[in-house]
């Protein structure tokens, strides 16, 4: 019962303090914003109007300005000229102003060179016009303000046109709008930027097109919000958009802010309500974690405990205490705390086993590493031992019979015999050869490189082809590995000779991280490398480079030559 009580009371305070303070916030924040924003708004269309009034004036004032000019011309002249110069220095309408006959031929125009205005700018009621011009330096995008001078039954046109660009109209729009966050701007009726605080945005199309329309046809001011506008393409944020119209030109005068600006006192004092509902759901909540903190404290001391069992420290036991609820959740944890205990104690154990057992095992392949070491030292050097016998036997016994047989033959010349001799010589010089290739002196004596750079030069170069020869210092190395490269050396040249047929052979030998590398490179007429079976030879030069722990990669295509590259380690 005391438990049911206990949670039923946390609950339900919690519940009263959030519900309350919610709806406080609600309340205060929905009647200020409302307030705030129709205020905003009106302060809005008050500034535009006060804007509009001082447009308006400017244009009346170039209107009347137009009108006296146009009593006081007379017949075209300097005079005229003249006035009509001192018009344009003093009105808005300064690009140009000119007099026309009524078939618009050009009577009188200042600036004289200025082209002529468009036939259809001429008005029977006169008043401002649209948008015209091709925006070329020649005609410029321009509005014009025609006035009719009816004499008898002769009508002539006075008109002073404003090209939109640098217009007068855009400075007092930058000195109206104040700064970067206002954009203030003419439209006409089809909502086209005539003059702006910002340049770039002129000749622009604002959205809600139709609504400025009405607006303007009726003479009414109006306020909304857009996503976006033109005049601020670079911030994508919500602007509020003023519109009042002008009482002379069918203009309206638009004043843009984005919402963050124009309603930064509204969303202060929101800010300031969401404080204060803040502060009462924190009380609430103080309250009631105050009024429960004989539940809350039982808990952090479970939850310190489960924290150190998460971090593997089951040495300290859960202490058992509080209400039933809490001695529950300590009985279990404990439990669980022995478990684990238990569980870590023999994961240990068969941990150390593991490692143990794994040391002995690498302790085992590194003896028979070392031992496959040796015997391939041992196998190299038995190979490279039978060779020398061979060589010697060769040399010692089959070698030194032959000679004498040649000198036995040399003692009784005859015809019959003098092939008999031939044959014995090139048999002599093919079982030097044999001898030579067994065991050469060259590798004993200077080494590897010297034995490559000497077999090059004996076999491959007098075979006719063009030999490009590339040997780096080497560094000292283990006679194992200047034997295995050695023959494998040999069976390549030896496979250019008998069956590549290739005019071009390169030759490189260098070290590279730690490594021999041997690459071998002819344009001959190559082989499938994929579909050819390995025969003896590429066998037993693939067999030699392993017993040395290296690689061979062979790449040839048939017609295109063959590339061998040979990498053996430093290290055997």
């Amino acid at each position: 019962m005391i438990q049911t009580t206990l949670r039923r009371r946390l609950l339900w305070l919690l519940l009263q303090s959030l519900v309350l303070s919610l709806a406080v916030v609600v309340i205060l924040a929905v009647i200020a914003n409302s307030a705030l924003h129709r205020e905003t708004e009106r302060q809005r269309i008050d500034t535009a109007r006060i804007m509009a009034l001082a447009i308006d004036r400017e244009f009346s004032d170039a209107a009347q300005g137009l009108a006296r000019l146009a009593d006081e011309i007379g017949e075209p002249g300097r005079s005229s000229s003249g006035r009509l110069r001192q018009y344009r220095f003093h009105s808005p309408f300064r690009a140009a102003v000119s007099l026309l006959d009524s078939a618009g031929g050009v009577l009188v125009s200042d600036p004289p060179d200025y082209p002529p205005p468009p036939a259809e700018l001429i008005s029977a009621a006169g008043g401002v016009t649209g948008l015209y011009g091709a925006g070329d330096s020649r005609r410029p995008i321009s509005i014009a303000l025609v006035h009719p001078i009816r004499k008898g039954s002769d009508v002539r046109y006075l008109i002073a046109e404003m090209a939109v660009r640098d217009s007068v109209f855009s400075e007092r729009m930058r000195e109206m709008s104040g700064g970067e966050e206002r954009h203030v701007a003419l439209v006409d009726r089809t909502a086209r930027i005539l003059a702006v605080s910002h340049d770039a945005y002129l000749l622009q199309q604002l959205s809600h097109d139709d609504d400025i329309a009405r607006a303007l046809d009726g003479q009414r001011p109006t306020v909304w919000n857009a996503v976006r506008s033109p005049m601020c393409p670079d911030e994508p944020r919500p602007v509020l958009t003023a519109l009042v119209p002008l009482e002379g030109p069918p203009w309206g005068l638009v004043l843009q802010e984005h919402r963050v600006t124009a309603y930064a006192a509204t969303d202060w004092l929101q800010r300031g309500v969401l404080a204060t509902g803040l502060a009462l759901v924190l009380g609430g909540l103080l309250l009631a974690i105050t009024l429960s903190r004989s539940i809350i404290s039982p808990l952090n001391k479970l939850s310190a405990h489960a924290s150190r069992m998460r971090d593997q420290d089951l040495s300290i036991p859960v202490p058992i205490s509080g209400d039933h609820e809490i001695r529950l959740l300590g009985e279990t944890l404990e439990a669980m705390r022995k478990r684990l205990r238990n569980s870590l104690e023999r994961l240990s154990a068969f941990n150390e086993s593991l490692e143990a057992e794994v040391k002995s095992r690498t302790r085992r392949l590194a003896e028979r590493d070392a031992e496959r070491r040796v015997l391939v030292r041992r196998l190299l050097s038995a190979g490279e031992d039978e060779r020398c016998r061979i060589a010697r036997e060769l040399h010692d016994e089959t070698a030194q019979m032959l000679t004498a047989v040649q000198l036995t033959l040399d003692e009784e010349p005859a015809p019959n015999l003098d092939k008999a001799r031939n044959m014995l010589v090139e048999t002599q010089r093919e079982i030097h050869r044999v001898i030579h290739d067994l065991r050469p002196s060259l590798l004993d004596d200077l080494g590897l490189r010297a034995a490559i750079r000497s077999h090059t030069e004996t076999y491959l170069k007098p075979g006719g082809m063009e030999v490009s020869l590339e040997i780096e210092d080497l560094p000292s190395l283990d006679p194992a590995i200047e034997i295995s490269i050695f023959r494998v050396y040999q069976e390549l040249a030896t496979n250019i000779l008998r069956h590549a047929g290739a005019e071009h052979v390169s030759i490189e030998l260098f070290t590279r991280a730690e490594s021999l590398v041997l690459a071998v490179e002819d344009d001959g007429v190559g082989f499938n490398a994929k579909e050819r079976r390995a025969g003896a030879g590429i066998t037993g030069m693939r067999e030699r480079v392993g017993l040395v722990g290296g690689t061979m990669v062979i790449d040839s295509e048939v017609g295109m030559g063959t590339h061998v590259v040979v990498e053996v380690p430093l290290q055997t």
